[in-house]
């Protein structure tokens, strides 16, 4: 008889990216080897996203993109008479020609890989600070696996988006949040834990990642991860962030979302995933980044800009 392989409970610590091991000296050593982004210290920044599981950079998402992007998702919103993909809280996944107006009405819905269908949303994905950085990371060209639009803060409760965000090798993922617009304590800003990719991984009953044979659900994944963040007297930081910022985020950094305590505002986010061509199954890979399913896709040059 076979043996029982039971799943595992951490990330395969033979796939694991370089940075998430590396020492000091590697990590200067590596830097003074490459060039750094006009005033970006690589070094102190791989060394941040080892420890600390994030990076932040200030106004580095063009302003016109992101005005071009949001014209794209108003215009079909308004006419919603397009197969465009969402995450509705009542529908689940479904698309906007699908939903009536009070359905539109729901504030946690999600546009689902709108950079199909946007040019400027592609644009966004493949901000030059952004793949840069991450490709030192994972000393590695990028896969963009999915993108979310948000247009209210989703109130979502604490989760790693290794468990949910699907690919081959879990700790080549990361997520990367472009703020469309300031965003106000009120509107249930991002909210993050420095330090937490390196908590003790949640058993869904069948390992790690989260899907139909679980036997436990996302909801007792969140309380986990909160009693873990008070045992421990967690750090916990809200991402203020002002039109053009963005956060980048290991796998495992444990987030969520704040209440939104004035319904009446607007939280408009952009999240990216990226992971790797060795994650993905792709061989061969021309630019700095591939876009997962880009060439698939009906709906892509919706909005060309001129």
């Amino acid at each position: 008889m076979f043996a029982k392989v039971e799943p595992s409970l951490d990330f395969d610590a033979s796939t694991l990216p370089w940075i998430d091991s590396a020492s000091d000296a590697e990590i200067e050593r590596y830097a003074s080897e490459h060039t750094s982004a006009p005033g970006a210290n690589l070094s102190a920044l791989l060394k941040k996203w080892r420890d600390e599981g994030y990076v932040i950079f200030e106004n580095v998402a063009r302003h016109d993109l992101i005005d071009a992007y949001l014209h794209d998702v108003n215009a079909v919103l308004t006419a919603h008479d397009l197969p465009i993909a969402v995450l509705h809280e009542k529908r689940g996944n479904t698309t906007l020609d699908r939903l009536d107006d009070e359905d539109l009405r729901e504030r946690h819905m999600r546009l689902v890989d709108f950079h199909f269908s946007s040019e400027a949303g592609r644009d966004l994905a493949m901000s030059e600070v952004v793949t840069w950085f991450l490709g030192h990371v994972f000393r590695s060209r990028l896969v963009l696996k999915q993108s979310l639009t948000f247009m209210h803060g989703p109130e979502q409760w604490l989760h790693q988006d290794f468990a949910y965000v699907r690919t081959s090798i879990p700790s080549h993922l990361c997520g990367v949040w472009y703020a469309l617009e300031d965003v106000v304590p009120a509107a249930g800003p991002l909210r993050f834990f420095p330090g937490s990719h390196v908590v003790e991984k949640f058993d869904f009953g069948n390992g790690l990642i989260f899907d139909e044979h679980s036997t436990r659900n996302d909801r007792e994944f969140g309380d986990y991860l909160e009693e873990k963040m008070k045992a421990r007297d967690w750090p916990e930081r809200h991402f203020h962030a002002k039109k053009g910022d963005v956060l980048l985020w290991h796998s495992g950094l444990v987030h969520g979302s704040g209440v939104t305590r004035d319904p009446s505002l607007t939280r408009k986010s952009f999240v990216a995933h990226y992971s790797t061509p060795s994650s993905e199954g792709i061989n061969e890979q021309r630019n700095s980044v591939h876009i997962r399913g880009y060439e698939n896709s009906k709906l892509k040059d919706l909005f060309p800009r001129g």
